[in-house]
């Protein structure tokens, strides 16, 4: 006995109801690019502000970013000097804290770790180190080939 097809019900689609939007509402399409986002994320750069929160500021996702980028030379161009830049301010905070400056040793070591790739090997150009005190020593020794 064959089977019969099931029928479903299929549902009925309301007239269109629009509700209005909460204050503040960004989802959507992206915003489209402007020049003035390059000094943007520049300026954040030199606080140590990395990808999030330049994406964050302008109110789109890191993709957007990187397609910008694709698109717009002169963006692509700021986030390669923004980049150069963020990882000078992270370096120098280093060297503020091993010369006794306040901040976070542990959290200097993480960043610049995880987002620089300095690591405490000493074939590297550039080593971070726990000094006994807690605070980050920075030791610029030879850089080897691999």
């Amino acid at each position: 006995m064959a089977k019969k097809p099931i029928k479903t019900k299929s549902k009925q689609t309301k007239p269109e109801q629009t509700k209005p939007k909460p204050e503040g509402y960004v989802f959507g399409r992206p915003h489209a690019y402007h020049d003035s986002y390059c000094q943007l994320i520049l300026d954040l750069a030199r606080e140590g502000k990395g990808v999030a929160h330049w994406a964050s500021a302008i109110g789109v996702c890191r993709d957007s970013l990187y397609e910008w980028a694709e698109k717009h030379k002169d963006f692509s161009d700021a986030l390669k000097i923004a980049a150069e830049i963020r990882e000078t301010w992270w370096v120098d905070q280093a060297a503020r804290q091993a010369n006794g400056g306040m901040g976070n040793a542990g959290i200097t070591k993480f960043i610049l770790a995880s987002n620089f790739g300095m690591k405490e090997r000493a074939d590297n150009s550039v080593t971070i180190a726990h000094a006994t005190d807690g605070k980050i020593e920075l030791k610029f020794g030879e850089v080897k080939p691999e």
